[in-house]
């Protein structure tokens, strides 16, 4: 685990388990349209899911983000349970500008993003780089790696060159900062 407004852990989740989680969100239904950040480029398949379909499979790594949180960051967090995520297959060409995580809404603002590599093949590119003075790449090429990050901080996937990248995306908000 390394912190420098984020924390990450590798190989956190196991294969058969990311197998499992892959094959759980195959059979759900997008439930909503992506809305990638304003004036930046994001070509990635997404599929907007509701966290409570998936509670059983990532709330005992949850738990991991939480604790970041409280003891790292101590940002007043709503609860997941009821939350959208994303899942984003990034396939040859695929990337995401830089852009940050924020919320459109009056009465809550995102606060920590956590990525949760779901790859089940390793791909080439795709790399996770934030912007902080300078750009940082962290570490989060293999499946089962787990990030958290400032969701205010300046990020992006470098394009996919070979291979295809998965990823969960949780949205932790909480109220508007003052």
């Amino acid at each position: 685990m390394t912190m420098f407004d984020y924390w990450s852990w590798e190989e956190k989740i196991p294969l058969d388990q990311i197998k499992k989680i892959n094959e759980r969100i195959s059979r759900l239904e997008s439930d909503g349209e992506d809305q990638p950040a304003e004036d930046t480029t994001k070509t990635a398949g997404v599929k907007i899911l509701n966290y409570c379909d998936l509670q059983d499979y990532i709330n005992p790594y949850l738990n991991y983000i939480l604790s970041v949180n409280e003891f790292n960051f101590g940002y007043n967090l709503y609860r997941v349970t009821y939350s959208k995520c994303n899942y984003n297959v990034y396939e040859k060409d695929g990337e995401y500008d830089w852009h940050v995580d924020e919320s459109l809404n009056a009465f809550h603002d995102i606060k920590l993003t956590a990525l949760i590599n779901l790859s089940e093949d390793n791909y080439k590119g795709g790399d996770f780089q934030l912007m902080k003075g300078h750009v940082i790449n962290v570490a989060f090429k293999k499946p089962g790696d787990m990030l958290v990050f400032k969701s205010h901080i300046n990020h992006k996937v470098t394009p996919v060159t070979k291979g295809v990248r998965k990823t969960l995306t949780l949205f932790l908000k909480g109220p508007r900062f003052q």
